[in-house]
């Protein structure tokens, strides 16, 4: 077996192994895909592979034809749950299929389809950079690793000296690893999650809760979210005036008087306002000062519940009367209120009425 198949075949395999997550997920009915950019993207992505094969550049044809089979498999097992309605994005992608087809009869150049093919990807990629980058916790990085692998296979059997050999697979595999970049790089990974219990399909499809309590996959090829109501050039991050800012009640503490050594722990309910969207991360500090200031060190291993935050508090310090502090923050906004409490730490042994 020639050593440009086993690359080939490689490719594919990681390719497949990556879809697989979802695929379970539209089976199950969990996830509802929106069929219309799916049957687009399997268009769009088969026309690249026949542009890709009569250009006789093989490894770049089986990367498309794997990623339309797919596409295609998602539309097909997922039309009797899918999601039918027509948005934004999916008219993009039925743009690109329309343009992709007449280019190809047209002028019959596989460099323009192949050029039309990755356009209409990058579209989809714009959000997925945002949400990568916003949201870490909710993104599966092996995913993108296999999808990246699969590319880097492609291109290191790939003719380097026709575009439409080289041009799909290197701008695949460029766009997966900023993507694992912006994943292990954002801000936002040390931040707890707001929510827990997210399955497979939710870190790779980009999926939204419906009013029945399904998923359903908010956009089409390669799992990727191509359009979630934001424009793409408002940034990986919103205005911070535009962060709503939580409002702590007041704070409980399990024990109002420990001994030394002791410990306690503090808890306190943030509140939104009811119009907030909130479905990102809050992020919570407390810290043990002198009464009536906020002048001891802010610590950040407070545990977020989806309702409140709480912590643990060690009292290893001198006997006295001291104030408790807890502020909390929604990802990256404005520092909430101050909700505070009074801890009194006694000697060991000393009697606690």
């Amino acid at each position: 077996m020639q050593i440009q198949t086993i690359f080939i075949i490689l490719a594919a395999t990681c390719n497949l192994a990556a879809a697989v997550p979802y695929l379970i997920e539209v089976v199950s009915g969990k996830a509802k895909p929106r069929l219309v950019s799916w049957f687009g993207w399997f268009a769009i992505m088969s026309i690249g592979a026949v542009a890709a094969f009569s250009s006789h550049q093989i490894p770049a044809a089986v990367l498309l034809s794997v990623v339309a089979i797919e596409s295609g498999l998602v539309a097909l097992l997922g039309f009797k749950n899918g999601d039918k309605t027509l948005e934004r994005f999916d008219l993009i992608c039925l743009i690109g299929v329309v343009l992709g087809i007449v280019l190809w009869f047209v002028f019959r150049s596989s460099n323009l389809v192949i050029t039309v093919t990755i356009a209409t990807d990058f579209a989809s990629f714009l959000p997925t950079f945002r949400h990568a980058w916003r949201k870490p916790h909710e993104e599966t990085t092996a995913t993108y690793v296999l999808f990246g692998l699969g590319s880097f296979l492609t291109l290191c059997v790939a003719d380097v000296r026709v575009f439409a050999g080289v041009a799909y697979p290197l701008y695949d595999f460029i766009m997966e690893t900023v993507t694992v970049f912006l994943i292990v790089s954002s801000p936002y990974r040390r931040q707890s999650k707001i929510s827990t219990g997210q399955t497979a399909a939710s870190a790779t499809a980009r999926l939204q809760p419906d009013t029945a309590g399904k998923t359903t996959g908010n956009g089409p090829g390669r799992f990727k979210i191509p359009y979630d109501g934001i424009s793409p050039s408002s940034g990986f991050g919103l205005k911070r005036s535009a962060i709503p800012t939580p409002k702590l009640s007041a704070l409980v503490l399990s024990r109002a008087k420990v001994q030394i050594g002791q410990t306690a722990k503090v808890e306190v309910e943030v509140n939104f306002p009811e119009t907030a969207d909130i479905d990102g991360a809050v992020y919570g500090q407390y810290c043990i000062s002198s009464v009536n200031t906020e002048d001891g060190k802010w610590l950040e291993d407070m545990s977020w519940n989806g309702k409140k935050l709480s912590a643990i508090l060690s009292t290893a310090i001198i006997p006295g009367t001291y104030q408790v502090n807890v502020r909390a923050k929604y990802e990256l906004g404005e520092w909430s209120n101050v909700s505070s409490a009074l801890l009194t730490v006694i000697k060991a042994g000393t009697p606690q009425s």
